[in-house]
């Protein structure tokens, strides 16, 4: 798993072609998602929704901790207690995990786009 994470974080480096990136996907106060963000960074502080760190960087895009968390609230719903409840490693690998499923459609968006 650890490999198939990094060949995909090299291939989006190697192919990247020198085009504007786009904006990050920042999280608003006030809705569900920054409220899962903030109750996700009382266990891995760099997940707070204020911060907003890129985690996955390539020249055609980033990925955002905030957009990695709107696709996990979209995704659980209602059941945030799921995943708050987990241990901080758990959701270390739910996070590395959406990560490199955004990082993947991105890839395969832009090789379509391309061809």
């Amino acid at each position: 798993m650890r490999n198939l994470i990094l060949l995909i974080f090299s291939i989006a480096f190697i192919i990247a072609a020198c085009t504007d990136q786009k904006e990050s996907v920042k999280l608003e106060p006030g809705t569900p998602e920054y409220a899962l963000a903030e109750d996700l960074a009382k266990k891995i502080i760099s997940l707070n929704p204020d911060d907003n760190k890129v985690i996955v960087e390539a020249n055609e895009f980033n990925i955002t901790t905030g957009e990695v968390i709107k696709v996990l609230h979209s995704r659980i719903g209602s059941n945030q207690s799921r995943l708050t409840n987990q241990s901080e490693e758990q959701i270390r690998q739910i996070i590395i995990s959406n990560a490199d499923r955004l990082a993947e459609q991105k890839l395969l968006l832009q090789a379509a786009e391309d061809a």
